[in-house]
């Protein structure tokens, strides 16, 4: 599937994370209860792997690929029973073993009442939160997340803020804004014209810097 525009960037997003060690694709699973919000083959629910990646051959034969838990199960008798829409039915020796299995791996659904549920597997408690997803993240590429920084109550708040967020690289830098894909004319430093111009450079090792802490010194 191709994408454009706007959902271009929004679908390498997969992408960028599976480079990173995490597979977004198994790292939610839908809680299925009244099955009506579920895809019965496109979406994860039965399973470490959605049902139209393990039975490939049945997906062929199924008319409509997008339907849902609750179009192709119903409980009957405390039993799950299966409706199928195949383009024909399923013949060969390997599609009915396919249709048992199948079959045998849906008995352990219960479909009941009350909306389904996605649920974050890579952390407890299984809800999915910006701050779990850095945590795994971190965690896979090696970061450690407990950085402090101190913070000084004699210099003003918006000084410490500075500080912290030069710290952790999140000025507006010419460095930074090419990192997040901002068009900038150069990332060399405008002052010196010698190296990058990060964070670091602008207070530290730009020769600006040096001579001005030499002249507060």
């Amino acid at each position: 599937m191709t994408f454009t525009g706007p959902w271009k960037q929004i679908a390498s997003v997969q992408a960028k994370f599976e480079g990173l060690g995490v597979n977004l694709t198994k790292a939610f699973k839908c809680k299925v209860r009244h099955g009506r919000n579920t895809m019965f083959w496109l979406d994860t629910w039965n399973g470490d792997e959605s049902l139209f990646i393990q039975f490939p051959l049945l997906f062929q034969l199924e008319v409509s690929k997008n339907c849902l838990v609750s179009d192709r199960l119903t409980m009957y008798g405390g039993e799950i029973c299966g409706t199928w829409e195949w383009s024909r039915e399923p013949s060969s020796s390997g599609e009915i073993m396919k249709l048992r299995n199948l079959l045998l791996i849906c008995q352990n659904v219960r479909l009941g009442v009350g909306e389904d549920q996605w649920v974050w597997l890579l952390d407890e408690p299984n809800e999915f939160s910006v701050r779990s997803l850095k945590k795994v993240l971190n965690k896979e590429i090696g970061v450690v997340g407990d950085y402090v920084i101190w913070w000084n109550n004699w210099v003003p708040k918006k000084v410490c803020i500075l500080g912290w967020r030069a710290e952790m690289e999140r000025l507006s830098t010419r460095f930074s804004l090419a990192k997040c894909n901002v068009a900038v004319p150069s990332i060399v430093c405008p002052i010196c014209g010698e190296v990058e111009e990060s964070a670091e450079h602008i207070f530290v090792s730009c020769s600006f810097a040096q001579a001005t802490w030499q002249v507060i010194s």
